[in-house]
């Protein structure tokens, strides 16, 4: 099913957001927040206004709130800048607020680092203040309640650039991650730290990592409710040496050891077409999601990506714009590995699933790929061919590696280029992406035998 066309080119940005009981959309035009809603025929509803308090102000993030609307935005009132969270029903109607900062210590535009726990129900900001003081405050949606503002410098000792990855996690604690503000310049030797706050804004973890010699290549923190585990996972590099040489592993709520599983042969094989581990040095892997299973394993999806910036063969000078040389930005989205660690830090499988997605100047919008979940298997959704805008394809996969590839969908003719990265999933089956084309937005729904 393919919604009518939504004309963006006076919008900022927009929000797609599943509720209770239909879809909407909630579009920001800087000067006004509008909301439509989809039927049950995918038709849209008229536009209505969200009226925020203030005349300048900022949305930070919107979220979906059991059928209603939460806005999470920062505004100013006479001379104050506050941060508010609004909640509204579905048709734009105000409900109730949630002050989180009254302040005159802060401006706007504020720019402001914002995490979600993956229920939505934690949020947690980090701002600066007119003295570039670094501030944190949690706030539950669920509870209607604000926990903590805090200052952030006093609990971890790392600037925001240097920021390796954060988490919240469902029970409202915040971990983050990245190397000692000392030691920033000193390239041979960075000291990695695992700081963690509780929901109070007390200090409950101060780590450091070994990694002897060896170096983050890429990782992310992710939190295993069912079993209370703090993982460090990712890959890693040789001291001083570009390409990925394997994958890590860490609990980092115990005293385990980061655990260093090399990539074997036949996976540089697979990935780079040599044998000689010398060919990772060209392989850009990237983490790109997590998926934890029932039994303590858990599956790592990274993809080789790249983009690469180069002038026109035809432009040896400047540009009519006089903004410089003209440059094209080409966009590389190709193979995904997939790995499977157990319980125990340890490789269970990898696998190796072919794709090619190459586009010019689109921000890689449309390359990528989403993981829909069930009780039995993962879908991996993709782009087939960017350019020709013609193939949406699959891969299945099951828990023990073996998968199947399978055309999807062919788009030819309909005028879509879909958002896939930005695809949501309804139900066990239903997949919505969002499709944008000259300037106009389109839902489309899709139903997956």
């Amino acid at each position: 099913m393919i919604s009518p066309e939504i004309s963006l080119k006076n919008d900022f940005a927009y929000y797609v957001l599943k509720l209770d009981n239909g879809i909407s959309v909630v579009r920001d035009r800087a000067y006004k927040l509008i909301i439509q809603n989809l039927d049950q025929d995918f038709n849209w509803s008229i536009e209505k206004n969200i009226e925020l308090k203030g005349k300048k102000w900022r949305i930070i993030e919107v979220y979906s709130h059991h059928n209603n609307i939460g806005v999470l935005y920062a505004t100013k009132l006479k001379s104050e800048t506050v941060i508010l969270y609004a909640i509204y029903d579905h048709n734009g109607i105000f409900i109730s607020e949630k002050q989180l900062l009254n302040s005159y210590d802060v401006e706007l535009p504020l720019d402001v680092n914002l995490k979600s726990s993956d229920d939505l129900n934690w949020v947690s900001l980090i701002f600066k203040d007119r003295k570039q003081e670094k501030w944190m405050c949690l706030y539950n949606r669920g509870q209607d309640s604000l926990y903590y503002t805090v200052k952030a410098d006093s609990l971890f000792h790392f600037d925001a650039h240097s920021v390796q990855d954060v988490l919240l996690n469902n029970n409202g604690d915040f971990y983050i991650l990245g190397p000692n503000v000392e030691q920033e310049r000193q390239v041979k030797n960075k000291d990695f730290h695992i700081y963690g706050i509780n929901h109070m804004g007390q200090l409950i973890l101060d780590k450091k990592l070994q990694l002897v010699e060896k170096d983050i290549y890429d990782c992310v923190l992710m939190y295993q409710d069912s079993f209370s585990k703090l993982l460090l996972v990712g890959i890693y590099k040789e001291k001083m040496n570009g390409g990925p040489k394997g994958y890590l592993v860490q609990n980092v709520l115990e005293d385990d050891q980061i655990v260093f599983i090399e990539f074997n042969e036949n996976l540089i094989k697979s990935l780079t077409g040599k044998t000689k581990k010398s060919g990772m040095s060209d392989v850009n892997l990237k983490i790109k999601n997590i998926q934890m299973m029932v039994d303590g394993s858990w599956l790592m999806f990274l993809e080789n990506s790249r983009e690469l910036s180069r002038k026109p063969y035809f432009n040896s000078t400047q540009d009519n714009t006089g903004f410089g040389p003209m440059k094209w930005v080409d966009y590389y989205y190709d193979d995904i590995l997939v790995s499977c660690i157990d319980s125990n830090n340890s490789l269970i499988w990898e696998q190796v699933l072919p794709k090619k997605q190459y586009s010019q100047d689109d921000e890689g919008l449309f390359s990528s790929f989403f993981v829909m979940a069930n009780t039995s298997f993962l879908r991996i959704i993709f782009n087939d061919e960017i350019k020709n805008e013609s193939t949406v394809s699959e891969y299945i996969l099951r828990s023990d590696g073996r998968f199947i590839r399978k055309s999807v969908l062919n788009t030819s003719y309909k005028n879509l280029n879909l958002r896939i990265p930005d695809a949501f999933q309804k139900d066990a089956s239903t997949l919505i992406i969002p499709s944008e084309s000259n300037g106009k937005m389109n839902l489309v729904q899709i139903i997956l035998d």
